[in-house]
C-alpha cells in the first residue's frame, strides 16, 4: 500500500518567490515548521545531490527536530525533489521522498502542489500530512510579507 500525501495550495505571490522561500536558507528559517515551532536552523546546497538540513524547535528552548536529505531534482523555478530523513531516527527507518511542484496561474498567483511520498505507515502519513499543512500555511503568512 502506498503511504502519501498530496497537498495542492494556491499562493498570492510570484512563482519566483515561492521557490526562492523553498531553497534559501534565511527564508526556510522564517517560515519552515508547523503551528508554534520554529527554525533556528537550516542551510541548502541547491544543487542536484546537493545536501540540505531543517532544524525545528518546540516553543522556548523545546525539543530540536531535524529533517535533512539531498536533492535529486531541481528544476528553477517549477520543481524540487528531495529525500526527507528525521535525523536521530531509528536505523530501521526508512528514507521518504518530497516533490514540490510550482506552476504560475497568473503573474502573482502560484500553485503548489506537494507530494510526500514512501512514507512506513498510516501513523507517519497522519504525522506528516499534520506538519506539511502548518507548514504550508505559515508559508502562506511569509509570502504576504514579501514584496
Amino acid at each position: 500500500m502506498a503511504h502519501t500525501i498530496n497537498i495542492t495550495k494556491i499562493y498570492d505571490a510570484p512563482i519566483e518567490n515561492v521557490f526562492d522561500a523553498w531553497t534559501q536558507p534565511d527564508q526556510l528559517k522564517a517560515w519552515h515548521a508547523p503551528g508554534p515551532l520554529s527554525t533556528p536552523d537550516a542551510s541548502v546546497d541547491l544543487s542536484v545531490g546537493g545536501k540540505y538540513h531543517i532544524t525545528m524547535q518546540e516553543p522556548g528552548e523545546g525539543e530540536q527536530h531535524t529533517a535533512a536529505g539531498f536533492f535529486k531534482e531541481i528544476e528553477k523555478p517549477n520543481k524540487i525533489v528531495f529525500t526527507w530523513t528525521w535525523v536521530g531516527a531509528p536505523p530501521w527507518a526508512q528514507d521518504s521522498v518530497v516533490t514540490v511542484l510550482l506552476k504560475e496561474l497568473e503573474a502573482n498567483k502560484t500553485e503548489l502542489q506537494l507530494t510526500h511520498e514512501l512514507l512506513a505507515d498510516e501513523e507517519q502519513v497522519a504525522s506528516h500530512a499534520e506538519g506539511w499543512e502548518g507548514v504550508l500555511d505559515k508559508l502562506d503568512g511569509f509570502l504576504a510579507t514579501k514584496d
